[in-house]
């Protein structure tokens, strides 16, 4: 059972997340629990679905960047994903947690856009990357 799954059927079942779950994704997610969830109670994750049925999130930062997630591929653009999750072996960062909880409670805004507005959004933000990396 994953925890994405126990989410669901436990804010479905009780329409609120209980105790039980919040205290198995604390004992996984201990850095990025609290952060992801302001960043869902924020309303700053927004999933955008290309013409072609591509699927991106965009998670907007509490300091106001973006970054955009892929749920399938378990990446973010976030200093944090290349700094901490990928050779510390942290699970997930705080943007790629929120959109787990998004997706998970169903409560994602969808923003269906072109093709062409898609790759708009892929290439600024591999060059929000390339300038992010550049800078350690």
């Amino acid at each position: 059972m994953t925890i994405a799954w126990s989410l669901t059927s436990g804010y479905l079942h009780f329409v609120t997340v209980t105790n039980n779950v919040l205290l198995a994704l604390h004992f996984f997610f201990q850095q990025t629990l609290l952060p992801a969830l302001d960043l869902v109670d924020s309303g700053n994750v927004v999933k955008y679905v290309s013409t072609n049925g591509r699927i991106v999130y965009q998670v907007t930062g509490l300091s106001g960047e973006k970054y955009i997630c892929f749920q399938k591929l378990k990446y973010c653009s976030c200093p944090s994903y290349v700094h901490s999750v990928i050779p510390e072996m942290i699970i997930l960062c705080k943007h790629r947690l929120a959109v787990e909880l998004v997706e998970a409670m169903d409560i994602c805004p969808i923003c269906k856009i072109s093709d062409e507005e898609l790759s708009n959004v892929l290439n600024h933000c591999a060059n929000s990357c390339i300038i992010t990396l550049g800078k350690n």
